[in-house]
């Protein structure tokens, strides 16, 4: 048995924390209005979706390149999330519901952002894409039947269970993913898949005790695994199931939650604001958890960010906040890559909000890029290798060919580990002449914590603008280095929207 990766770009979901209200039913997702023409689906589609599946929607997009595993070929007809039956086509409401959530622990992101008749156009328009529509419909939904008490005897048969389908030869005796068969599956694609560990509690068609009843019912179509249907396990037994897996979540993995409505706030302060990630002000100030979605698949990976923000009438700043079990502060070495965050923002154009990766021509993206090894320079009374320069250079100027041309990762000296970046779209990034950001990362307890500080006012035409009342689309970027993250190969967030809190300010210092 195995639940395992598909690709696209980010998010996670909800865990056992909400276990009580996850066993009731879902909750209902919008309606569809009126059946949408399919080409009022094609702009959103273009937008959003095109980077990664592709024109035709073939799962050969330009982002394709920097995703593992690829992004899905809607052509096939094989979708994994769904309420309906094993070899059945998802219904109008499955597909609706997976823009809006994602498929947390791959790199499909949500679109919650969107508005619903937006989903429903994009809706309208993948069926299009998928020959299968054209000659069959989907079958009905399976029933949900109501859920079983959690309790032990309940325990006893889902371990039972787990033993009986053999669900640990692919996803372990403890649920980590590392069963005898895990190394050898494939998908239908044939392409290595990567076993869903239970003890991370992601899904990639929710966390939520109905999620996982559905996946045990229906099985997740070109993926092996496979469907426990009614001449399988009963609906008991598979409830019970549902209860022993959720029991493998391992207590460091908390529950994400994403900000409601995608909108994050900025409060409103008075006095200097902290550059201190550990500063008394932060604890004044809401904390929102921005899920992430990995790119390159990997079993360990940062499933959110913790996000606070505050501002005053000169500046604003950010707390940001994520596990990572050991701090990476070095990169001179080509084996060794550095621990990163960043933030992007999406600066005003005509066009809609488009895909999340780098800004567009139309759209220009603001990227604040903070880098654990330029932190690591800034504290370091001596340079990392002092004989450097002397060992491979004969004079001091004239032969450091980055540093003379001014390139940011030749400095000698660093008044800031914040890259200050702009683009217009994939190959297009570039440090700004105005290295305006401020920002300080302490790594304490398996956890990096980030301050990023700017100015309100934007210092060139490519830098973000804040003002308060106003609201502005940020993602938010993760590299962990002891996994080999580095460029395109990292974490992401989809779209949020940050607002600066136009209310009663509290004191910052």
């Amino acid at each position: 048995m195995n639940a395992q990766p598909i690709v696209q770009l980010l998010a996670v979901g909800l865990g056992m924390a909400l276990s009580a209200a996850a066993q009731g039913p879902a909750p209902a997702a919008p309606r569809r209005p009126a059946l949408a023409p399919p080409e009022t689906g094609k702009p959103p589609y273009e937008l959003h979706c095109l980077p990664c599946h592709g024109e035709k929607g073939q799962g050969d997009g330009k982002a394709a390149v920097f995703l593992y595993p690829q992004p899905r070929d809607f052509t096939r007809g094989l979708f994994k999330i769904r309420t309906t039956p094993s070899g059945s086509l998802p219904t109008d409401q499955d597909l609706f519901e997976t823009l809006g959530r994602g498929m947390p622990g791959s790199a499909m992101p949500g679109f919650s952002q969107l508005p619903a008749r937006e989903r429903w156009a994009l809706v309208s328009y993948l069926k299009t894409l998928v020959e299968a529509y054209q000659y069959r419909q989907p079958e009905a939904p399976v029933r949900v039947t109501p859920a079983s008490l959690k309790s032990t005897r309940a325990l006893a048969l889902g371990k039972e269970m787990y033993r009986k389908m053999e669900c640990f030869k692919c996803h372990g005796e403890t649920g980590v993913g590392d069963g005898p068969s895990a190394a050898e599956l494939l998908d239908d694609w044939e392409i290595p898949i990567r076993v869903r560990d239970f003890t991370d509690g992601t899904y990639k068609g929710g966390p939520a005790d109905r999620d996982l009843y559905l996946r045990f019912t229906t099985g997740m179509t070109g993926s092996p695994m496979p469907a426990y249907s009614d001449d399988k396990m009963t609906a008991g037994e598979r409830w019970a199931l549902v209860h022993y897996v959720q029991s493998l979540r391992r207590p460091d993995r908390p529950v994400v939650v994403p900000p409601p409505n995608g909108l994050v706030t900025a409060a409103r302060a008075t006095g200097a604001l902290p550059a201190d990630p550990f500063a008394a002000a932060w604890k004044q100030v809401a904390a929102v958890d921005i899920p992430l979605a990995v790119l390159w698949q990997r079993s360990e990976t940062v499933s959110a960010v913790r996000l606070r923000a505050l501002y005053n009438q000169e500046e604003i700043a950010f707390l940001l906040e994520w596990r990572d079990a050991r701090p990476d502060t070095a990169s001179s070495k080509t084996e060794e890559f550095r621990d990163a965050v960043a933030l992007q923002f999406a600066l005003p154009s005509k066009q809609p909000l488009t895909f999340v990766g780098m800004g567009h021509r139309q759209g220009p993206a603001n990227i604040w890029h903070w880098k654990s090894d330029w932190q690591a320079q800034l504290a370091q009374a001596a340079p990392l290798y002092p004989n450097q320069h002397s060992d491979f250079y004969p004079f001091e100027t004239g032969f450091l060919t980055g540093r003379d041309a001014g390139n940011p990762f030749s400095a000698a000296s660093r008044a800031t580990p914040v890259e200050n970046l702009a683009a217009i779209g994939f190959g297009t990034l570039e440090p700004q002449r105005e290295q305006v950001i401020q920002g300080q990362g302490l790594w304490s307890d398996g956890r990096w914590h980030v301050v990023l500080r700017r100015a309100l006012k934007a210092a060139g035409k490519n830098d973000v603008a804040f003002a308060p009342g106003a609201t502005v689309p940020f993602a938010l970027a993760c590299w962990d280095g002891e996994h080999g993250d580095r460029d395109g190969q990292k974490m992401v967030s989809t779209w949020y929207r940050l607002r600066l809190a136009s209310g009663p300010a509290t004191r910052a210092d």
